[in-house]
């Protein structure tokens, strides 16, 4: 059997990145996003719309930080008796 070695290190943020003490969060509906990732939302509430043109709207663009979650009932399970 091979050894594996997992680099435990803790990454690293560039200096000048400030992250604010809040973050406007976007619920996605059963959709994950992962990071470093370019995919496409269907938004249509109007306070999801309001969220995503707030945060465009900021300049510069380095200073656009946003969280997702993903929302969604848990799979269900099947009873048998």
């Amino acid at each position: 059997m091979t050894d594996v070695e997992f680099d435990t290190t803790e990454p690293t943020l560039p200096d000048d990145l400030e992250i604010p003490a809040t973050l406007p969060i976007l619920p996605l509906k059963e959709m994950v996003v992962f990071p470093d990732s370019a995919t496409p939302l269907a938004i249509g509430q109007e306070r999801s719309i309001a969220l995503i043109d707030d945060v465009v709207a900021r300049i510069p663009r380095s200073s656009r930080p946003a969280g997702t979650t993903s929302t969604g009932s848990a799979p269900r399970r099947s009873s048998t008796s």
